[in-house]
């Protein structure tokens, strides 16, 4: 989802939905090995801090980095949930909770992901593929959340682990019904799953300038970096994002939130382009 809460604890960071269609392949020769394919979730509900204009640029551009680290993209939708066979099931759980429309939505990706014949790898449209996702071909196998603080921003698991997650996250919701905090980032710390550090925060980033060599052995062999709303508000608290001088508060929050694809964009070449220098002057100095 652009898939996150609408609270954000201090220490815990926000997740997303993406947008509709199908696979993409566009400019690339077919290959004989199939690519693999990065899903997200996407039904825009005007709730969340950003404009709808810029979801769609962000997931524009989450599609492109995907695209160019040599994976396809798929954008799920409520019409892919809904194929679930248990979704009236799973529908009336939400319709009894606490959870705004937003936090809602972040459960459906699950119903969604489980419809998948052989699972799938799922991102949160904010996060975006760093060298360590080319070549990226693991097939899904046990649930594993990606990202070493539990934030669902970047997922993968056979059919059945998806399922399987899917029915246990709903029967807790279930549980916690009438909590509006309960959202699917706050129930997945109650469940046990296999979690690895391989998507980097971008709040990281924001609060080490300048970049140097202690960012670049911090990335190093990280798959993804995660541009969520929480690190936006960090990078604007610690003066990396260029705040608009007519703009305060929540507008100046919101008018960010609404560029991160611009922002992603700027910010992963930068740490590319401050890496190969001092790759570059490394290899220099060894000859």
């Amino acid at each position: 989802c652009q898939i996150g809460c609408d609270e954000v604890d201090s220490n815990l960071r926000s997740h997303h939905h993406g947008t509709t269609g199908d696979a993409t392949s566009e400019g690339r020769a077919a290959s004989l090995e199939p690519r693999p394919v990065m899903h997200t979730f996407y039904e825009p509900d005007g709730s969340n801090d950003q404009t709808e204009e810029g979801e769609l640029r962000l997931l524009e551009a989450w599609k492109k980095h995907w695209t160019d680290a040599g994976w396809d993209t798929k954008v799920l939708t409520m019409k892919d949930a809904r194929a679930h066979p248990k979704f009236e099931e799973y529908e009336e759980v939400m319709l009894m909770s606490a959870l705004s429309e937003y936090n809602r939505m972040c459960y459906y990706r699950w119903v969604a992901m489980a419809t998948l014949e052989g699972g799938g790898y799922m991102s949160d449209f904010d996060t975006f593929p760093l060298a360590g996702a080319v070549g990226w071909t693991e097939k899904p196998g046990r649930f594993t959340v990606h990202d070493a603080g539990s934030v669902p921003c970047l997922l993968s698991a056979s059919q059945r682990e998806w399922e399987r997650l899917a029915g246990e996250l709903f029967e807790s919701s279930k549980r916690h019904a009438d909590e509006r905090r309960w959202t699917d980032m706050y129930n997945l710390q109650e469940i046990r799953v296999y979690r690895q550090r391989d998507v980097f925060p971008a709040e990281t980033l924001f609060k080490n300038l300048p970049l140097d060599r202690k960012i670049c052995d911090d990335i190093e062999g990280r798959r993804a970096v995660h541009f969520s709303h929480h690190s936006i508000k960090v990078g604007l608290d610690a003066g990396a994002i260029e705040q608009d001088e007519e703009l305060k508060g929540r507008e100046q929050i919101q008018a960010k939130n609404s560029q991160r694809g611009e922002i992603a964009t700027k910010w992963i070449k930068m740490v590319e382009d401050t890496c190969e220098e001092l790759a570059s002057k490394v290899s220099t100095k060894t000859k």
